[in-house]
């Protein structure tokens, strides 16, 4: 049986639109699966930024719009508009925020990713709530360093291993800049991995090297 490969998404990080569709464009020809129109090019551009990336990268490039902040329900509907296939906001504990997008994206094409910033303890209690609610997908990072409250000493979490003990079947993505670490999240479960720091500039041979590490790694 064919094992199967973790996706790509390539974090488009950088605030120039120009440098951006460069950079994107180099991510696709080296086999990236999504585009992701990172915060920095948001911020400069407000959602216009989603249609100049899809008018330079064509209809059938899966374009992920990362918000990561906590009012959804208005950008929601314009990430669509403008031709985002994705959104990504901030869940944290805001259970009536996650229930008003989830009913909101009932209507649209577009599918919400939620970035789940909860305390890691709490990460397999709301990933589950959540799920029940209907979200399908989830962002995060691989470890968090929290202190310890009986040693006050930081040790690192495991996030990935708390989305795997989820009683819902969960599709997550684990953001990754450590390339030694990749192949580590891809085989805690992780259906696709982002990564953006290798690419801020127009680097083709690093570019390379995470889509191959990436793609070549089985779950």
């Amino acid at each position: 049986m064919k094992k199967k490969q973790a996706w790509v998404q390539a974090a488009i990080d950088v605030e120039d639109i120009d440098l951006g569709i460069r950079i994107a464009e180099m991510a696709l020809e080296e086999g990236a699966d999504w585009i992701e129109v990172g915060t920095p090019m948001l911020y400069r551009y407000g959602n216009d930024a989603i249609g100049m990336m899809r008018r330079a990268l064509g209809e059938k490039t899966v374009l992920v719009a990362d918000y990561k902040f906590v009012f959804p329900m208005g950008c929601i509907r314009q990430a669509e508009e403008q031709g985002a296939n994705y959104a990504i906001f901030e869940a944290g504990y805001q259970i009536q925020l996650v229930e008003e997008t989830l009913n909101i994206a009932k209507d649209l094409s577009i599918q919400p990713i939620f970035y789940l910033s909860v305390h890691s303890q709490d990460y397999t209690y709301y990933a589950d709530l959540y799920a029940d609610m209907g979200a399908k997908y989830f962002f995060t990072h691989h470890y968090y360093r929290v202190l310890d409250q009986r040693t006050h000493e930081p040790v690192l979490c495991n996030n990935a291993e708390s989305f795997m003990a989820c009683r819902n079947p969960i599709r997550f993505c684990i953001t990754n800049d450590d390339f030694d670490a990749v192949q580590d999240s891809i085989r805690a479960g992780a259906d696709w991995i982002t990564f953006g720091r290798a690419i801020r500039t127009p680097d083709r041979e690093a570019c390379r090297r995470w889509i191959e590490r990436i793609h070549g790694t089985e779950r």
